[in-house]
């Protein structure tokens, strides 16, 4: 859900481009939290249609009374954490590029020249030992980082903290490097090999659920 209404709203923005990319340098912090805002409120929409159409079932309901009900008496409180989740978004043009994040996970914008790195303003020091924020937190907008560029780079990779967590800083790096030299010179095969490669990489390192996605420019023939 949360995928689905971040591209429904990022659709509708890029569509009025012309209104906002000529200050987009000056105020993109505005734009940005402009959107995540709509985000995180459609978000909250969907989630809490989902939860009226689908009731708590039996297996279901001693966790919920503890943790989601206020006190012993079945007044229903907030029901958004049930659905807590992080969000991470890549965005590319021919003219920008932005990123906007909540949670954990992280960010690599690879350059058309030099190194690839983790934008800084996409880093949250809070997020350690477990503890990350979500779309779900009472304060969610206050917790969202952006990133903008006026000069799109080769490509930018998401990372779930399952992947992050397995390497060190530097190989994490090297890792989006070649996956991003693999895609551009065979999607199937470095799909395949991706898809081999992540399990393993799992039992071997944080043992968490993983997920990569990208964007990145096709070498041209």
């Amino acid at each position: 859900m949360a995928v689905s209404v971040s591209l429904e709203a990022i659709r509708e923005l890029i569509a009025c481009e012309s209104d906002f990319l000529p200050a987009m340098d000056r105020r993109y912090e505005t734009v940005l939290r402009h959107l995540a805002g709509c985000i995180s409120a459609r978000w909250a929409e969907a989630v809490t249609a989902h939860f009226q159409e689908n009731p708590i079932t039996e297996a279901e309901k001693g966790v919920y009374e503890k943790y989601y009900t206020e006190g012993n008496r079945g007044v229903e409180a907030n029901i958004t954490p049930l659905y807590g989740a992080t969000l991470i978004i890549a965005v590319m043009s021919a003219s920008y590029a932005f990123l906007i994040q909540t949670g954990d996970g992280a960010c690599v914008v690879l350059p058309r020249e030099g190194d690839g790195f983790i934008p800084p303003e996409t880093i949250d020091d809070r997020l350690f030992l477990g503890y990350t924020t979500s779309l779900c937190d009472s304060n969610a907008l206050e917790n969202f980082r952006f990133y903008y560029s006026q000069n799109p780079p080769e490509a930018i990779i998401l990372s779930s903290d399952g992947v992050v967590d397995s390497y060190g800083r530097e190989e994490f790096l090297k890792f989006n490097r070649a996956l991003t030299d693999l895609f551009a010179g065979n999607y199937d095969e470095a799909y395949s090999d991706l898809s081999d490669w992540l399990p393993k990489l799992s039992a071997r390192g944080s043992r968490d659920d993983m997920s990569v996605a990208g964007v990145y420019w096709a070498k041209e023939e």
